[in-house]
């Protein structure tokens, strides 16, 4: 009911409520890629979004990991692990 109206609100055809973030990135992220995918994960990234990326591995998805708010081991990660169809990195890391 809450999912339809937000959805109305919004004016999109459906949305996804997940009841906390640690839900959201462990059942999310594994759904955004797939086989053919690069999940490339901060490496403080928070714990969901090193659950979530264990998910997408176990699904197939090629997951690799950059070096902590580090732009070029960022773009050394995705050139080094061509080729792939698209590539995702969640944004939200830790500050530990």
């Amino acid at each position: 009911m809450a999912e339809a109206k937000l959805a109305d609100w919004l004016r999109l055809e459906d949305v996804l409520i997940y009841p906390s973030v640690t839900l959201a990135n462990v059942g999310a992220i594994p759904g955004l890629v797939s086989r053919r995918d690069l999940l490339v994960v901060d490496e403080h990234a928070h714990n969901s979004i090193q659950e979530g990326a264990k998910i997408a591995h176990g699904n197939g998805a090629a997951v690799a990991a950059f070096h902590h708010c580090d732009p070029d081991d960022l773009e050394r990660v995705l050139v080094s692990s061509a080729p792939y169809r698209v590539a995702w990195w969640p944004s939200t890391a830790s500050t530990a």
